[in-house]
């Protein structure tokens, strides 16, 4: 709206007296463009050839990039976590914690260091109650990256009996959704599972890059598994379910027995067994049934009808859909590629037979990520749709509005060679830049066309109206072009705490405008070349 009323009118008052001044550099690009569009015209196959090729090598860089949900974002704070072995004392905690500050006090970007020994801390510390967790204040000009700080701690603290772990950033946004690699095994058979799991977790541990794995032994403990001999309990008239509510009863220390009044105030009467009388491990299969054998009345213990052995059970069972299931996690290292790592493991898993009644499924941060792509590729579409609706009602026709938005796909391409150039990954942010991309990059197009459209309607041929145009709009396009460029620059080069989070988002936006410039010079003519065999009035 301020371009159609302020601006004008402002116009109208400022530019009383304008004096065409002579631009050399210009006229020596207009004549340099206007001999390469006419080339171009001639070799149209070439042309086109080449920005296929373009968007294939594109999409093929694609597969070779990471992908990650939000970029995190350095801070100029970091955090560390020494966890001792369980047998360690307090004064070897803390004597361990005091080596380490004085080690990592000698690099010079760490400025302040604060300690908490967790054996006093709150259990809210999310910490190991046997260690110390430290958090680092970085110094405001720092000479490395928190990555490079966080790996010199390592090396520095190397050899010492502890396991020490960095933090490099308190604000990655990712640790709102599932990390690393998730593989949820499902099936009904607990032992069954188990044994999967272990299957699992032995693939998983032959991947490079892969740390931390979690599965069926941190989800165990130790029971004692009881297996009744059904002939034998039988022999005595004993069913399974008999002999399992009479142990269940017997393994109660304590019963409700009744309830009593006392001055209007009732009370449980709770009877606890004494010391003598518990059931353990030791004197459990002497629990004693009253049975009947050829209708004379006896006394047996369940190790007469059952055998007790040592085994390893789930702490808690999880289900989905009435289906058990187990998760086995890993991490990934600090120095490795997330979605490196997540192709090689749907990869090593996607010939895994399963035995049946039960599956295998990977999930994780990359599955979670994915996601969140899908939404956002179904917001690009609808916006790509929405600007050629525009488009149609704009031209009145169906055909232009087609060239111009060939513009869009292709001008993706200078987005994603963009982010493989500078070593970003496809992020959620890289994603918002191709949304916002789709809005800009027709601009120029639109600019284009409708000139040439208006020297046809008036007479010219089409290829000298071609031309033409090109001359008459090759510096508004670069105008254009350039200040959008120079406006997003100081996005893209991350300057400034907390820039890295929209740093994808301009260097999309900055690739993807240098392409659809070249694209709206040099293609878009080729295209309306091609396209357009309306006969001149």
């Amino acid at each position: 709206m301020i371009a159609l009323t302020v601006v004008p009118a402002m116009s109208s008052k400022m530019f009383k007296k304008i004096k065409n001044k002579e631009n050399k550099f210009m006229d020596i690009l207009s004549n340099w463009y206007a001999k390469l569009l006419g080339v171009a015209l001639k070799l149209k196959i070439v042309v086109i050839l080449l920005v296929i090729v373009l968007l294939g090598t594109s999409i093929y860089l694609t597969t070779k990039m990471d992908i990650e949900f939000i970029p995190s974002v350095a801070s100029d704070e970091m955090s560390l976590s020494i966890t001792m072995p369980d047998e360690a004392t307090k004064e070897e905690t803390r004597n361990v914690a005091d080596t380490v500050i004085e080690r990592i006090l000698t690099i010079s970007d760490i400025y302040k260091i604060g300690a908490i020994d967790n054996s006093t801390a709150s259990t809210m510390m999310n910490a190991s109650a046997s260690g110390v967790s430290m958090y680092l204040v970085l110094g405001e000009e720092r000479s490395m990256s928190n990555d490079e700080i966080a790996k010199k701690i390592t090396e520095l603290t190397a050899d010492l009996n502890a396991e020490i772990e960095v933090s490099t950033s308190d604000m990655d946004m990712s640790a709102m959704m599932a990390s690393g690699i998730s593989v949820k095994i499902k099936g009904n058979n607990i032992d069954k599972l188990k044994e999967i799991s272990a299957d699992v977790e032995n693939k998983l541990s032959t991947v490079e890059g892969i740390d931390e794995i979690e599965g069926i032994k941190e989800n165990s403990s130790q029971e004692k598994r009881i297996s009744v001999d059904k002939n034998k309990a039988m022999k005595y008239n004993l069913t399974v379910a008999q002999v399992y509510s009479k142990i269940a009863s017997e393994i109660k220390s304590e019963l409700e027995a009744t309830k009593i009044e006392i001055d209007s105030k009732e009370y449980q009467v709770i009877i606890q067994k004494s010391a003598r009388d518990k059931i353990d491990s030791n004197n459990l299969m002497n629990i004693e049934f009253d049975v009947k054998e050829d209708e004379e009345e006896k006394t047996i213990k369940l190790s007469e009808i059952a055998s007790l052995a040592d085994s390893t059970g789930l702490e808690n069972i999880t289900r989905e859909n009435n289906n058990r299931y187990i998760t086995v996690t890993a991490g990934i290292k600090e120095d490795a590629s997330m979605t490196m790592i997540s192709r090689e493991v749907e990869d090593l898993f996607k010939d895994y037979e399963a035995p049946e009644g039960y599956s295998v499924q990977i999930e994780g941060e990359m599955d979670s990520t994915m996601e969140y792509m899908a939404d956002l590729l179904l917001m690009i579409v609808a916006a790509i749709l929405f600007i050629y609706l525009i488009m149609v009602a704009q031209f009145q026709s169906l055909k232009l509005p087609f060239i111009v938005m060939f513009t869009i796909p292709l001008a993706f391409t200078g987005g994603l060679l963009g982010l493989f150039f500078t070593g970003q990954p496809i992020s959620i942010i890289a994603m918002l830049g191709f949304l916002v991309l789709a809005g800009i990059v027709v601009n120029n197009g639109i600019v284009f066309i409708d000139c040439v459209n208006q020297l046809v309607e008036d007479g010219m041929e089409k290829i000298e109206a071609i031309q033409l145009t090109g001359k008459l709009r090759l510096r508004p396009i670069l105008m254009t072009a350039l200040t959008t460029i120079l406006g997003l620059l100081s996005m893209a080069l991350g300057i400034g705490d907390g820039a890295e989070m929209t740093q994808a988002l301009g260097i999309v936006a900055i690739g993807g405008l240098v392409y659809s410039t070249i694209l709206t010079l040099f293609f878009v003519p080729v295209l309306y070349d091609l396209f357009y065999r309306k006969k001149k009035k």
